[in-house]
């Protein structure tokens, strides 16, 4: 809909053109009358306007005046000129400077007005598709350059040998902030939602950083990280305090960085793997979001030969814990390489429980270990894997004997149950275990976790219902056991490369 505004100093041809034309009926907005250029350049301050009818000749300011600055206000703006029969002059004027045509007010009859706004409308759908056109190529453009960038960028990062791309739109002289995020809480979320969200989720991230940023490149390092590379220029300001916000009002999710700031293109391998360093003190630190590659050595070599000089496989369980919480405030002074520490921490419980329990129970207790994300968190998780292993090593509560039984009976109940609330919970009650339990015996015999099941089985059900039904899309969805249509049409996409709508059109 186009905003129609009016401008003559006779109320007769201003009243009688606002009343005789239907301008709602032919798609219009009518924008307001005025009586000198003046008031109604006044008005274009706060009233957009698309198409400006206007008199040459009136007080305060003429049609030709007001025609210049309000084109020169709103460069796409189409202007019709109402002349008498002496203004020729002064209408060829207004043509070169860019009106689209004139009528004389003698003759002025609103059927012949209509046809040149309905001119002036239809040069106005024609420049936007231009311009969306130019977008699109343009951004086709941007995108092709993009993932060259992003291509030669992690080929550099990989081979430390290899020269480092050098965007046209940078400087030499101008500075590369280098930003590493990873997902803190991965594990919980494929826990809760699957593999599939925690990857959509990594792709909002990085399609969020696109738009927020104009010359930057991110990509994925692995599967719950991403490297960010800013065009940060000379003497210009810190702009990742703001950054971390927006991208993380767009995914609705909290997110943390480390970073550092590369002075040189030669410079920026090594600033990555610091500004992944810097990120490890989120696992000493981890109610902070915001950490710069820090000055201070690490003191990993003083921490292992401290861990030796305890007997674990003979201490008492109160004493390991006790030792166990006299070491934390060391481990955070020394802020040591969190990956020297959950090795030492899944060695000691290897060794403590060896030779009592099967090493494959061992090496899941190992996982949940090494998934987490921070000391105090890793804390906790030993102390409760030295029990529930204490525990299976007393009363040996599950026998493997009934490992496939109890999955059988688990299945059994997803499988009646998916088009409804699934959680691990809610199988792990249905067949009598513990919900952490389940989760690792789902894991250890479906060779996958139970959540990414739920969702392929939902897919599956999804496809069969797109391939034999004319059900609606979030009708689908719903069947399947997806409450969010929007997350199910993504997810869709995601797993099957087409959207549902596409993908139906390709049974037909």
């Amino acid at each position: 809909m186009y905003n129609i505004m009016i401008v003559d100093d006779e109320p007769v041809i201003r009243f009688g053109l606002k009343a005789s034309i239907d301008w709602k009926g032919e798609g219009l907005f009518f924008a307001g009358d005025y009586s000198n250029g003046q008031a109604a350049l006044e008005a274009m301050k706060t009233q957009p306007v698309d198409i400006l009818i206007t008199d040459i000749k009136m007080p305060l300011m003429d049609g030709l005046t007001l025609m210049k600055h309000a084109i020169n206000q709103n460069p796409s703006l189409k202007v019709i000129l109402i002349s008498s029969y002496n203004d020729f002059d002064f209408v060829k004027e207004g043509l070169v400077l860019g009106a689209v045509d004139y009528v004389l007010k003698p003759t002025l009859e609103p059927e012949s007005l209509l046809i040149l706004i309905k001119k002036c409308a239809a040069l106005l759908s024609d420049e936007q598709r231009m311009k969306e056109k130019m977008k699109a190529a343009d951004q086709t453009a941007k995108d092709t350059e993009r993932r060259k960038l992003e291509h030669d960028f992690k080929s550099a990062i990989v081979q430390t040998n290899k020269e480092l791309p050098f965007p046209s739109s940078w400087k030499e002289e101008d500075r590369v902030l280098i930003m590493y995020m990873k997902l803190q809480d991965a594990e919980k979320i494929e826990a809760e939602k699957g593999t599939y969200y925690k990857s959509l989720l990594l792709d909002d991230i990085q399609q969020a950083f696109y738009e927020k940023v104009e010359e930057g490149i991110c990509f994925p390092l692995g599967q719950s990280d991403l490297i960010f590379f800013l065009h940060y220029k000379k003497d210009g300001d810190h702009p990742i305090q703001r950054l971390k916000q927006k991208l993380e009002k767009a995914v609705g999710h909290p997110l943390s960085f480390g970073y550092e700031i590369a002075t040189s293109f030669e410079a920026v391998p090594v600033s990555v793997e610091r500004s992944k360093r810097a990120f490890q003190r989120k696992f000493f630190y981890p109610e902070k979001s915001l950490f710069p590659y820090p000055d201070q050595p690490s003191r990993s070599r003083q921490w292992v030969q401290l861990c030796e000089e305890v007997d674990i496989e003979s201490s008492a369980r109160s004493d390991l814990f006790s030792y166990v919480e006299k070491r934390v405030e060391m481990w955070k002074e020394y802020e040591t390489d969190p990956d020297v520490i959950k090795q030492a921490v899944c060695g000691w419980l290897i060794k403590r429980f060896y030779h009592d329990i099967e090493y494959d129970v061992l090496l899941e207790r190992h996982a949940e270990l090494v998934s987490a994300c921070s000391l105090i968190e890793l804390t906790e998780r030993f102390k409760m894997k030295v029990e529930e292993c204490e525990e299976i090593k007393s009363n040996r509560s599950f026998p493997s004997h009934t490992d496939n039984e109890l999955i059988d009976r688990a299945l059994t109940y997803i499988h009646e149950h998916y088009q409804h609330e699934l959680t691990l919970q809610l199988v792990a009650d249905h067949i009598h275990i513990s919900r952490n339990y389940f989760s690792l015996l789902f894991k250890r015999l479906m060779k996958q976790t139970f959540i990414d099941y739920v969702i392929e089985l939902r897919i599956k059900k999804a496809k069969e219902l797109l391939g034999t039904t004319t059900m609606k899309v979030y009708e689908v969805a719903e069947q399947s056991g997806f409450k969010d249509v929007k997350y199910f049409s993504k997810l869709f996409k995601k797993t099957t490369g087409r959207t549902p709508v596409d993908y139906r059109s390709n049974m037909l």
